[in-house]
């Protein structure tokens, strides 16, 4: 939608703000995650999951998420509570590390892949 494409350029000017080289700062937005949405080059990944497409796509939609993710790279994932108890039952790569932040009805993924 139109508010997620102005939060990506929002977002890419923070980070050049922040001292972020802009060869370094790529936007992609991806309406569904899948294996080959994103390279397995990401630094940082930020995405919602929605349960709204049913628990197997949610799950195949995070493992897609979790396999843009570069060796030393961050995901920041929001979803519903529901949803992030679900997640945290899908098999995972080794080398991950999940934690979760709840907050009224909202989960939060934090996925840290060792370098």
């Amino acid at each position: 939608s139109d508010r997620d494409l102005l939060a990506l350029r929002t977002t890419r000017r923070a980070l050049l703000a922040l001292g972020v080289t802009e060869a370094r700062v790529q936007t992609h937005a991806v309406g569904t995650w899948h294996a080959q949405a994103l390279p397995a080059a990401a630094d940082l990944v930020v995405g919602a999951l929605h349960e709204g497409a049913g628990t197997a796509a949610v799950a195949a939609e995070y493992r897609g998420l979790v396999r843009a993710i570069a060796p030393g790279g961050r995901a920041l994932l929001a979803s519903s509570s529901t949803a992030a108890t679900r997640l945290l039952d899908v098999t995972l790569p080794a080398g991950l590390k999940v934690t979760r932040t709840r907050h009224r009805g909202t989960s939060f993924l934090q996925l840290a892949r060792s370098a």
